[in-house]
Parts: C-alpha cells; structure tokens; sequence
C-alpha cells in the first residue's frame, strides 16, 4: 500500500480506532438496515434534491457506517463533500481510504481538487499536484486546471503560470480551458500584459481563443484600466468573427469605467442596443458609474431611465450612481422617494450621495434630516458623510453645527483630515469668528496634518473679516516658513486687511509680492472670497472614490 500523502491531518470522524468495542459498534450500525446502494443513489440523484444538511448526514453515514468499499463509491462522497465546502473532510476521506488497502487513482485526486478549488485552498491545491507526482498518479489537464482555477480564484497569478508551464514541461497539453483560467487569474489581479501575452501564445499551440478567453482577457485590462487595450481587444475579437456577449461589453464598460470614460462606455451601451445584447443591471451601473467619473451627469439620469423602460429593475447601486448625479435638490429628493416606494433600502453609499446633494445646495436642514435617518435605520456616518454635512454648513455660514459636526466625528472615533477642518474654519472665520479659524487651524497642526495653502488661505481670510491684520501678516510668515508659497488669492485677503488697518507700507509691500506671484504662476484670483472654501471640495471628491470601490466589488462578481 502506498504512504498516505500528508496533505492534512484526518478529522476526528475519518480517523480509525484499535477499541474492538468501537469497531463492533460500527458493524452493528451497518447492520441497522441502510442500504449502501439507496445512500448512494440520494447522493448522485438529481432528482432526490436533496438539502445540503442531508448530503452531509447522508455522506457522514456512509463514512462512519464502513460502508464504502470501492474507489469509486470513495469518489462519489468525496465530490460530495467537496460541493459542500468540506475540503478537510474530503482530503480525510480519501486519506481513510487508503488507509482500508484502496488506492486512489487521478479522478479521485481530482475530486478532491475540486474540493480544494471550491474552498480557496490554493496551497493545498499545489501540494496536492506535488504528491499525486511523488505516489507516481499522473496528473491530468483536469487536474492542472483546477489547481490554476484555485490559483485564480485568490489571485495568485504567478502560482497559476508556474502550474502552466509545469504542465507542458511534464508533457501535458494544456487546452484552451486551461489557459482560460490562467488569463482570469492574471485578470484578478489586474495583470493585462501577461493576459494579452497568453492569449496571444494560444495559436502556437494550435488552441483557439474563444467568447470566454477574450472576456477575461478584457477584465484583466479592466482591472488595471487599461480602457484602449479593452477596446481594441474587442475590435480583435469582433475581427474573429466572434460575437461580444453581455460579460464582454460588461468587462469594456467597466475598463471604461475604470478610466473615467464616459463617452467610450455610452457608445458601448448603445453598440449593444444596436447588436441586440441586452444589458443587464449589471451593464447599466457601470454605465452610469463611468458617465458620472466623466462628467456625463445628464446621460448618468438618462442611462436610469432607459434602465426603468428595458424591464431591469434598477437596484441600490443604481440609484446611489443617479443621485450623486444630481445636482438638483428636488430631483434627488424624488429619486429617494422613488425608492422607497420601490422598498429599496437606501445604504451608506446612498445616504452619502443624497447628503452631499443637500451640500451642494446649502440644505444644511435636509442634510440633518438624512443624517437622522440614516442613523435611524442603524447606519454609521463615515468621515466622507460628516464632511460633506460640514459642507452644508460652510455654505449658511452656521459655525456652531459646524462645529458640532466636527465634535460629532471626534466622538464617533474618525480623526478629522484636513477637509473636515477646512469646512469649519471657513464657516468660523465668514462669520467673524477669526479666533476659533485659527485655533481650529494650530488644532489642525497638532493632530498632525499637513497643513496646505488652502488651510492657510482660510485662515487669512478669516482675519481679513476679523480685521487683524497682524495675525494675517503672521500667518504669510508662517506660510513661507514651511515652504508654502501663499497664492494671490490668500495674498489679496492680507491686502484688504492691511488697508482696512491703514498699513499702507505693508499693503505695497504685499501688491509687490502679488504681482511677482502672478508673473510667476500667470494666475489671477477669480471669485471673491468665496473661492478659496470651493477649493476644498476637489479633495473631497477625492473621498468619494472610497465609495466607487463598493461599487467595483459588486460589479466584480458579475464580470469575473
């Protein structure tokens, strides 16, 4: 009898005794009645349909009866076992019959490969391949092809590629399944180059790129947004005389997507129209997700509406692309409307959208209201969320709710950044509490950030309202101090409050500062002292990127 492999451990159930009292008990059990063959037949039915709490109790009683006495009834509950997740129990099986003078032969092996490919077990999968060679079972393209599914599955391209070139240094020919999952391994992890390198090595070894190759192959450069080389990927497809199916245009919208195309990925949309592949929820999301990253807000709307006629019901991701779309108050209020009356439960990410709407619009009111509402349905208010709530309040000028926010985020345990201090300086200082922006601002410093001309500019503004002109003199100092040169915007603040302190000397020497900055830059302030704050919201949009990341891994589940 060969050596047991020793891939794992045999679980308690699989494990044999020396009790004679035990062994006798395992026979009186098996002469209780069940039939081995009945047992078996529920496994392998269809048409038994059984539940998967009865295939484990009808595979425990086979095992633990001694019933199975052929590799091949082995086989059958260790499939079993492996469709229900339970690899430790399938490799102890397999152990246990070895263990009874049986030897398992490669369609066992791969059952329990398959075991492992359903669980993740990468490892395990490549140690099973190592052993199969040891015992002198030759490993089969089933095999192989599991081991790099496994690979895949986690994203372990470079195991993947290692198992393809074992397999062909050891004689097995790879078929275009096999390389099939090597391209989604490479395309989990965003590999583009290596899956267009693969796909191109397939005629020399007399395979054929199929629908499936060339979907995968497209995912990879969607992963790393490579939009151009998806595109063309497509193109060589439609070239081969193949039809893009709903995953291709999925896999190309989302490489769209993930470059902020806009444009590329409605022309998409409309080319499956045109080509009767219907879109899915799926499609349209990522549609409207690309549209908006590209500045398409009317077409990100229009995309739902079309969505609503084709008879695919829009769902959560759908409307939190649309509302961050608009920019209308009403238009968003009816969107919120409209998916209640749809009992779609609005999440995180649509809450965040809706509140930062009302902060767009300075409806600090409404934005409270969704807060509480969202609090109500037991979500938690991230940074991104409370920001933009102090957003709402910069734009009234309410300094005290701003304030409170900010309070709000310091109890909730989420560290302010920069931008939550920014919003509350700037509703401080417009209000003529010159005092709280700066503190806010030497607050800002000793939490660590790293303070930008924008902080600064606010600052300075804040003095210039407050008349005190010293401090903002101090503050330039301080600018240039840490290497950050003041813009003429946050230099004309200054100006204005020198001249209203009747420091004429100073008021030149700062135009002078100006004027050099503008030849330096070529930049001239535009709008006022309002827009230094609007500044502010390009790193806020920035945040609002955590939130697409959401969205990436639900559409992943359909693209992969």
């Amino acid at each position: 009898m060969p050596p047991a492999p020793a891939l794992a451990r045999a679980p308690p159930s699989v494990r044999t005794s020396s009790n004679p009292a035990t062994k006798r008990s395992w026979r009186l059990k098996e002469d209780d009645g069940d039939d081995k063959h009945k047992l078996l037949n529920d496994l392998t039915d269809p048409q038994r349909g059984l539940k998967p709490y009865e295939l484990a109790r009808t595979a425990a009683k086979l095992q633990q009866q001694r019933m199975l006495s052929t590799p091949k009834e082995y086989t059958i509950v260790i499939k079993v076992l492996g469709r229900l997740g339970f690899w430790r129990e399938a490799v102890g099986l397999m152990l246990d019959m070895q263990r009874n003078g049986l030897t398992p032969n490669v369609i066992t092996y791969n059952a329990v490969m398959q075991a492992l490919v359903k669980s993740g077990e990468w490892k395990e999968a490549i140690k099973l391949i190592e052993e199969m060679w040891a015992l002198s079972i030759r490993p089969d393209v089933i095999t192989y092809s599991s081991a790099i599914s496994a690979c895949a599955r986690e994203g372990r391209w470079v195991e993947a590629l290692q198992l393809l070139a074992e397999m062909e240094r050891r004689g097995i020919k790879p078929d275009t399944v096999v390389f099939n999952v090597a391209i989604a391994a490479c395309a989990k992890a965003g590999e583009w180059q290596r899956a267009r390198q693969l796909v191109d090595s397939m005629p020399a070894r007399d395979l054929q790129p199929d629908i499936i190759t060339y979907n995968a192959a497209i995912n990879a450069c969607a992963q790393a947004g490579e939009w151009r080389e998806a595109l063309q990927m497509l193109r060589t497809l439609r070239d081969q005389g193949m039809s893009p199916d709903t995953r291709t245009y999925n896999a190309a919208i989302n490489a769209c997507d993930k470059g902020r195309q806009g444009v590329e990925a409605l022309q998409l949309l409309v080319d499956m129209f045109k080509c009767e592949v219907a879109p899915n929820a799926i499609t349209y999301n990522t549609a409207m997700s690309a549209c908006l990253k590209g500045g398409l807000r009317q077409q990100v709307l229009e995309i739902l509406e079309e969505m609503k006629s084709s008879g695919e019901p829009p769902d959560v991701i759908s409307y939190s692309v649309a509302i961050r779309a608009c920019e209308n108050y009403d238009h968003m209020m009816g969107l919120m409307s409209e998916m209640r009356d749809k009992t779609i439960v609005a999440d995180k990410v649509v809450y965040g959208a809706a509140i930062s709407v009302c902060a767009y619009e300075g409806k600090l009111d409404a934005a409270q209201r969704l807060l509480s509402d969202m609090e109500s349905d037991r979500l938690t208010p991230d940074l991104v969320i409370l920001n933009s709530v102090m957003s709402a309040c910069e734009k009234v000028l309410d300094w005290e709710q701003a304030l409170a926010t900010l309070q709000q985020a310091k109890d909730s345990a989420l560290d302010p950044d920069l931008v939550s201090y920014k919003y509350v300086m700037s509703a401080c200082g417009q209000s003529g509490q010159w005092n709280l922006s700066l503190k806010l601002l030497e607050e800002s410093r000793r939490s660590y950030l790293a303070l930008d001309g924008i902080a600064y500019g606010i600052a300075v503004e804040a003095c210039q309202i407050g008349a005190q002109w010293e401090k903002a003199l101090r503050l330039l100092k301080n600018m240039q101090a840490e290497g950050i040169d003041p813009d003429t915007l946050t230099i004309d603040f200054a100006i204005r409050a020198c001249r209203a302190g009747q420091q004429q000397d100073q008021v030149e020497e700062l135009k002078a500062l100006q004027r050099a900055r503008r030849s330096k830059r070529n930049f001239a302030p535009q709008g006022g002292h309002r827009a230094l704050p609007r500044r502010i919201n390009e790193a806020k949009d920035r945040q609002l990127d955590d939130w697409e990341a959401e969205w990436d891994r639900e559409e992943q589940g359909d693209i992969d």
